[in-house]
């Protein structure tokens, strides 16, 4: 299972899913979606710009809590 199938199927278990988070949160699902796809899989690295970091850091929390 990918990263990104992962973190999708972590939020359907809790009644959600990652459009519906993203707009909770007030990202741009489309933007939410990138960002996802591209840096779910990657352990040795962080997004390069601050609202991707940001992006990231919240699914974790949101995801770990």
């Amino acid at each position: 299972m990918s990263a990104s199938a992962n973190i999708k199927e972590q939020l359907r278990k809790r009644g959600t899913s990652l459009r519906a988070w993203a707009i909770t949160q007030g990202y741009p699902p489309t933007t939410v979606y990138s960002v996802v796809y591209r840096w779910a899989h990657r352990v040795d690295r962080v997004p390069h710009g601050g609202f991707g970091r940001k992006i990231m850091a919240d699914l974790r929390r949101d995801l770990e809590g």
